[in-house]
């Protein structure tokens, strides 16, 4: 019986332990929640004091594609520069053909905070940034846009910078810039 209560005493002591770092990490994510908040709405312009990431940024990326294509279109008749029709492309994938989608926030020239489907902010660099745009938009999808619509040499030079990526990077930087001024 002796052995026994110890082994109970044990446990009960282990799970004591586990309860109470199970609350602390609980504070710990609720303070740390409140610090994001808190930057976000120091460092952001776009929505002002109640900013609010209110749509997953890949969600966000395929909902506007078919609007962003249609308007790119129409773009490359009238803008001269390609990178110029890349950004604004990019801009209206990140905040939609009403301009109230917010998926992400730039803290800075390197540091941009998205939202995820689980409801959970991502903070990336812009590379990193770059590549979840750029799979949310699809290559495939891309290719067959292009090819059904665009069979003019002017298209080839706006699609080659979606597919090389340190020419979609840049574009992605003067588009983050046009989208934290908005």
């Amino acid at each position: 019986m002796d052995e026994l209560t110890e082994e109970l005493l044990r446990q009960t002591d282990e799970l004591n332990d586990a309860r109470d770092s199970m609350f602390q990490l609980q504070e710990e994510n609720e303070s740390m929640r409140k610090t994001i908040e808190t930057i976000l709405r120091i460092k952001c312009k776009r929505g002002e004091g109640a900013f609010a990431l209110n749509i997953d940024l890949r969600m966000c990326v395929k909902k506007n594609i078919v609007y962003t294509l249609t308007k790119m279109q129409r773009d490359i008749a009238t803008t001269n520069k390609p990178v110029d029709v890349v950004a604004d492309a990019i801009v209206d994938l990140l905040i939609g053909e009403n301009q109230e989608d917010i998926p992400c926030a730039v803290l800075d020239a390197n540091t941009i905070v998205y939202k995820t489907a689980t409801n959970l902010w991502y903070a990336s660099g812009v590379s990193d940034f770059a590549i979840v745009v750029r799979d949310s938009i699809g290559v495939n999808q891309l290719v067959e846009h292009f090819n059904d619509n665009w069979r003019d040499g002017q298209f080839t030079h706006v699609y080659n910078l979606f597919l090389h990526e340190p020419s979609f990077i840049a574009c992605l930087k003067k588009a983050l810039k046009k989208y934290n001024d908005l």
